[in-house]
């Protein structure tokens, strides 16, 4: 209701002037398990202990700095052929480095670290892969 409601992904989000809502959030509260509470307490924690005013103020600096007319943007990473994954995969090698980025690409983008898990098909195939000779 004060603007932090994007902040506090986890937080109970109610609007104070709707008492019905206000009621149902209240017992969903009550309600909750512990593991659940404590949970959204330490997310909320993390993120205001990290997420100072000092940080605001240098990611807005970066950003001014990258808005800079004469700063080009940065070129996507280009897709990488699966053909071409294939065959370097399947020559003889004693020893491989395979690099992938956690969020986004094993596991979808989440607010909260903790519900960003892998699921048991993608940690199956990691498996197999690191397996392989």
């Amino acid at each position: 209701f004060a603007g932090s409601a994007q902040s506090l992904a986890l937080a109970m989000h109610v609007n104070p002037w709707d008492t019905q809502a206000m009621t149902k959030c209240i017992r969903d509260c009550l309600r909750m398990s512990s593991e659940e509470k404590q949970m959204r307490d330490e997310a909320a924690h993390r993120y205001v202990s990290t997420h100072t005013a000092r940080l605001w103020g240098l990611n807005f600096l970066e950003d001014l700095g990258a808005a800079h007319p004469s700063r080009a943007p940065a070129a996507p990473t280009p897709p990488v052929s699966l053909e071409a994954v294939s065959t370097a995969f399947s020559a003889p090698s004693r020893r491989r480095l395979i690099l992938l980025r956690y969020e986004g690409t094993i596991v979808p983008y989440q607010t909260i670290a903790q519900l960003a898990s892998p699921p048991v098909k993608v940690l199956a195939l990691l498996r197999m892969l690191a397996e392989n000779p």
